[in-house]
């Protein structure tokens, strides 16, 4: 397969979050192009994390659903509805590395707009009048470099290499409650023992450069 020299949609990062953006896009006719540094899609779920963000059922649809029920098929074929991998896989929702690997790569191959590539590092983001136009990126295998022109960008990685190569302006910490009349914004703390919709005495709302803190418990909650 290679590459085009132009696209509709351009997705850098090969994310769950940047594979469903890609896929979103690819269905909806769009000719789409979905690259990743590495040599593997899927990101932390396809790299060690096992399970999805969420345990409750009726918290995502779409893509989402999509691919737990493939996750449930694949342990339902392999080793039957009545084993114990199916069963640990609480709905499809807790699933090997590997196994995560496979189906979103099977999910990538079968869209007819979508093209994917791996071992491609983005080396600069390139504007014309602040609207972003095209991306150079390095093969990171025989070191050529690749110019991609694109009518619309998404950044699919963690850390926001794309938007930040495009110099978009960003805000790190946490904004107070008055400047957007947000009750849960700024400093705030919850008794986890109690109504979550309770604040503790101690919040204040007042801004903070800190930044959010991942609550593990939520997933049992």
């Amino acid at each position: 397969m290679e590459i085009d020299n132009s696209y509709e949609v351009l997705v850098y990062g090969g994310t769950v979050a940047g594979i469903t953006a890609a896929l979103a896009a690819a269905r909806s006719g769009r000719k789409t192009i979905l690259i990743e540094r590495s040599n593997h899609f899927g990101g932390m779920v396809a790299s060690g994390l096992g399970l999805v963000d969420s345990l409750r059922e009726n918290a995502f649809g779409g893509i989402h659903t999509e691919f737990l029920s493939e996750i449930r098929n694949f342990y339902e074929a392999q080793y039957g509805p009545d084993s114990d991998q199916y069963n640990l896989t609480l709905g499809g929702r807790f699933m090997e590395p590997s196994t995560s690997e496979k189906i979103l790569d099977e999910m990538i191959a079968v869209e007819a707009n979508l093209q994917a590539f791996k071992q491609l590092e983005l080396i600069e983001v390139i504007k014309e009048d602040n609207i972003v136009i095209s991306s150079r990126y390095q093969d990171r295998v025989n070191k050529n470099t690749i110019l991609i022109q694109h009518k619309a960008s998404i950044d699919g990685t963690y850390e926001g290499d794309f938007a930040a190569a495009a110099g978009v302006n960003y805000r790190v910490g946490r904004e107070g409650q008055k400047e957007f009349d947000e009750k849960y914004a700024g400093i705030i703390y919850h008794d986890w023992r109690q109504n979550h919709q309770e604040l503790h005495p101690l919040s204040t709302g007042e801004p903070s450069e800190l930044i959010q803190a991942f609550l593990l418990s939520s997933y049992f909650d």
